[in-house]
């Protein structure tokens, strides 16, 4: 574990703020990863002077998600589940400290994306699920993985549209 945590940690920004953040495997395995975080914050110092990494409540939740990755190009936090069936997908955005929330960060749920295969032997049965948040309310799509002709979720969700290629 602790030539993972070393071999793998990673320094990007998480949170879409110009800094570079780190993070690094806590739990892993096979196809799965969870991550200790840490928020570079430029306005906490220490004793010489140099920003402070802080693990804050959105650092927290973000610990919470599997397989967490970036987006900066659609200011998105992801976490996935691969499994060997029904992989998924979820797109947070970060809804930063300001005039309606002074306390705190936080992630808000966008998008879900759930692909029910039923099983591994039966992949030509397999629905896609989407669920967006649409003025906060749910609104949830599905439909037969064979042939999106009819539906627009391959556009919506780019993990069904791969999912949906590499059957």
């Amino acid at each position: 574990m602790d030539e993972e945590f070393v071999t793998h940690s990673v320094a990007e920004d998480l949170n879409f703020d110009g800094y570079v953040d780190v993070k690094a495997p806590r739990d892993f395995g096979a196809k799965w990863r969870r991550y200790c975080v840490w928020l570079l914050d430029p306005q906490v110092r220490n004793r010489v002077g140099g920003p402070v990494f802080i693990k804050d409540s959105l650092a927290e939740q973000m610990e919470l998600l599997y397989n967490l990755q970036d987006d900066p190009k659609h200011d998105r936090i992801l976490g996935s589940g691969i499994g060997p069936v029904d992989p998924l997908r979820d797109e947070y955005r970060i809804e930063p400290v300001g005039k309606n929330r002074p306390y705190w960060p936080r992630l808000i749920p966008v998008r879900s994306c759930f692909i029910d295969s039923g099983s591994a032997l039966k992949l030509d049965a397999a629905t896609a699920y989407l669920t967006k948040c649409v003025e906060g309310q749910s609104v949830i799509k599905n439909a037969p993985m064979g042939s999106h002709s009819d539906c627009d979720i391959s556009e919506e969700c780019d993990c069904v549209q791969q999912a949906t290629e590499n059957r």
